[in-house]
Formats: C-alpha cells, structure tokens, sequence
C-alpha cells in the first residue's frame, strides 16, 4: 500500500502543482516561515490548565493541536557547485537560531534512492471533485486512471521516483537548505522573522537584504466548522469555517480521502479547475491576488467552504488541509531573494481507520 500511495503522491505533484519559476542563469533564494498546527477529530476537548500541563510532556503539544512555527531556506544554482562549496545565511537576532544557519549543499548528481519503485506495475484512480457546493456538481467528478496517462506523463514519474524526497529539485540545480541535521526548523513560539540577512557563498554570489517589520510569521489557522472533539459526518455536506486571520491574502482548502490501496478521492475549494488550484506550497502576493480573482483560492474575507454530501464516506482516512498564503517580500540580488509566509492546518476528519483506532482505544466495560 505504501508504494501505491507514494507513487500516487509522485504524480499529483507533477499534474497538480504549479511549477515554480527558476531563472536559467541565476541563483534563486527562498526563505519560508510557516505557522503549522495538526488536529485529529474525536480528541477531548481540554481546558487551557489542562493543555498547559499536557503540552509539557515532549511531543504531546503538537498531539493536543498546539501551532508550531517552521523556518526553512532553499538556495538554488544552476550548474554543479565546485568541491569544497559553502553557504551560510546569517539571520536577525530575534529569530532565536543563532547568528547563522550553515546550508547543507546537494549537487545534482545525487545518489538515487535505494530500491525504485517501477509505476509500470501500479494501478490507481484519483477522483477530482471542485467548488463549493452542498452536493457533487454536474459533470464531476474528474476521473485520472494510470492506465489513460501518456507515456510521456508516466516517464515524468519514473524520473521523478528516481530523485531523492528533496521538496523542490531540479537535476541541473545545485540546491543548499536549511533545516539539515541535527536542526528540525522548528523555532519558538516569541520567534520574529524581521530584520537583516545576509547569504554568503563560495559559488553563486552573495546578498544582503533586510526583511520588513510587517512580514512575520502568521497566526494558526482556528477551525470553527466542524468541531472536532467528534468525528464530523462525511455522509452529509461538510460545512468547513474557520476565523478570520487579517494578515491572509488568500486561502486554499483541499479535503484528501484515500480507498484501498489504489484510489485517492480529492475536493478542493477551487470554482476553476482548469487554474490546477489543487495543491500549493507557497505563493507570490501577485498570484494570490490573481487566484482569489478566478476563484481558486477563497477570499480572505469568507473563510468558508462546503464539501458535497457523501464523497469521501467509504474512505479509509480523510484528511483537510488549509493554506492561507500571507504577505511575502522580494529584493533585488544575485541570488534573487523571496521570503515568504503560510499559516496550514492540518486535520485528520475521520474514515474508517480513524473509527477503527478509536474503537480499540475506547475503554472497556
């Protein structure tokens, strides 16, 4: 089954992502703040005393749904980064890291990962169902079968299986990224991401650049539909509803239910299929603008969606996600700079392995 659904992964990545933009002559910096937090329905309801002392306890935080703040930094050059390469990117004081981060460099030659998988032998369906709507919309859903894809799209998985789990890569791409080991990018809580940056490198250039009050790392995304101390019924429409975050631009919703070992079911909030609204990471303030336009995105001032009634019933576990895509900041240089900022909530909805789980925890009588 894991093989299946990583290959499903894979190849939803390659179809449903917008592609990142890479200049073809010059380095690329990217550096991401990103407020996180994981729910799971069914857990009980604490009171702020009893999460206080709960959250103490290493690792139950992030159970009991506690936000957590990620600071990460990708720098891509083109070419292969010469023997002996550095790169260190010394950072605000306040950001609580340290005076610098020292980038683990990956040049594009990488070692495979041991043990491929060969999609040839896989079999799987993803359903693409879209909009906002108390019931499945005529024409819905979109149907993607392995059997019907070219096989240009299947040799774009093969190649894709063959890299390493970088998050974003390209073979003709040296990429240098913070957090490497023992680091987990995790910082705290009082942590601001304004202030002076300076790259420094022993291959594609140096930048200073000096990132503005306003840009900081955004509130949790607070769900007030469903709640989720029960698990939420998935055979009726899913009234979704969360509190505003005034610093949002745009948010996208996406509901994932995964059947079997060879069927992934999909909702996303977008109105406009064809803007492959599906999946994204993170986004420049001018796309936002354009996607919360078109409708791909939901305007910061709703804060609402609804998933038809009944799709993701059968499923054995049904997850939400939702982005909202916060102010971010580009400067000039070589490497291009771009902070960026996303706030994503995470929450496990049910299906019939969370059901199952939940049986066997429930205490005997």
């Amino acid at each position: 089954m894991k093989k299946s659904l990583w290959v499903i992964w894979i190849l939803l990545g390659l179809m449903l992502i917008p592609l990142q933009v890479f200049g073809s002559e010059t380095g690329y910096l990217g550096i991401f703040a990103e407020t996180g937090s994981f729910k799971t329905a069914g857990m009980p309801e604490l009171s702020p005393e009893e999460q206080a002392q709960m959250a103490a306890i290493p690792g139950m935080a992030k159970m009991l749904g506690a936000p957590e703040l990620n600071f990460k930094v990708r720098l891509w050059s083109p070419g292969n980064a010469p023997e002996g390469a550095t790169a260190n990117l010394a950072i605000p004081r306040d950001l609580m890291l340290g005076p610098s981060l020292n980038l683990q460099i990956e040049r594009p030659e990488r070692a495979e990962v041991a043990g491929k998988i060969s999609p040839d032998k896989i079999k799987f369906k993803i359903y693409r169902y879209w909009g906002s709507s108390p019931v499945v919309r005529p024409g819905q859903p979109q149907v993607i079968n392995w059997d019907g894809l070219t096989p240009e799209q299947k040799a774009l998985v093969e190649q894709q299986n063959r890299k390493s789990a970088s998050e974003i890569s390209r073979p003709d791409f040296t990429q240098a990224y913070w957090p490497n080991s023992p680091a987990n990018g995790k910082v705290s809580l009082q942590a601001r991401a304004a202030g002076s940056y300076q790259l420094t490198t022993s291959y594609t250039g140096n930048v200073s650049f000096e990132v503005p009050q306003e840009i900081k790392f955004l509130p949790p995304v607070e769900l007030t539909s469903p709640r989720l101390s029960t698990q939420p019924s998935l055979e009726q429409p899913l009234e979704l509803a969360w509190k505003i975050i005034p610093e949002v631009l745009g948010y996208n919703v996406t509901v994932m239910g995964i059947k079997g070992r060879d069927t992934l079911i999909i909702w996303s909030c977008t109105e406009n299929l064809s803007s492959q609204a599906t999946f994204m990471d993170y986004l420049a303030m001018d796309e936002i603008k354009k996607l919360v336009e078109d409708k791909s995105l939901v305007a910061p001032q709703d804060c609402k969606a609804t998933v038809p009634a009944g799709i993701f019933q059968e499923c054995d576990s049904v997850q939400l996600i939702i982005n909202g895509y916060g102010p971010a900041f580009a400067s000039e240089g070589k490497p291009l700079p771009r902070f960026q900022t996303k706030t994503t909530l995470m929450a496990i909805l049910g299906g019939k392995l969370l059901k199952d789980m939940n049986q066997m925890e429930a205490p005997q009588r």
